[in-house]
């Protein structure tokens, strides 16, 4: 639980969610994009990927902060909102990790961070690596070989708003996903 003075109301498909700025939703042919930077025909996608359109977004500021809540769905860490079924994303599974000086827009993340994203990914996860995308179990990086295509559940750390979008290497913005969650992703 934490307070918030900036509400973000969104109406999908007729229905109005009430979410903070910060909460991830997935955006088709974008991948997630935080709840502030939505826009009206934004195409989100349900529970069967069927698309949702936003129709309207309209940003509330109150005069006292509110109490606001993030939950993680157990062994996922993507899951749907609402009587329509919202793809959405828990936001910054890994901001209980101290951010150095050095974070900012558009870079790439560290080793040290990406190290300390692992770990605590695994200690959520009882030892093993898992996607935060799809909850599947993953395995470790290795160095690349010439000539060997890197196995497809190779863990990677992407950015969950993209460098090219202004994404930093804040923890907040991390998520761990396979090696093909990651380039499909990046392909959007």
């Amino acid at each position: 639980m934490r307070e918030d003075n900036k509400l973000i109301h969104l109406v999908i498909n007729g229905e109005e969610i009430i979410t903070t700025e910060m909460h991830p939703f997935y955006v088709n042919d974008r991948g997630f994009v935080n709840a502030g930077e939505l826009a009206v025909g934004d195409e989100l996608l349900d529970s069967n990927k069927n698309i949702l359109l936003v129709e309207n977004f309209d940003v509330e500021l109150t005069d006292k902060p509110v109490k606001v809540y993030n939950f993680q769905v157990e062994d996922f860490h993507t899951y749907h909102v609402s009587g329509l079924g919202v793809l959405v994303h828990n936001a910054g599974d890994y901001s209980n990790l101290k951010d150095s000086k050095y974070v900012g827009e558009g870079k790439k993340f560290t080793k040290a961070q990406k190290r300390q994203i692992i770990q605590e990914n695994m200690r959520r996860n009882g030892g093993k690596i898992k996607s935060d995308m799809s909850g599947k179990e993953l395995v470790s990086a290795t160095q690349s070989k010439l000539n060997v295509t890197p196995d497809p559940l190779k863990v990677q750390i992407g950015h969950i708003k993209p460098r090219s979008s202004g994404g930093s290497n804040s923890y907040f913005n991390a998520q761990v996903l396979s090696r093909e969650e990651n380039i499909f992703k990046s392909n959007k």
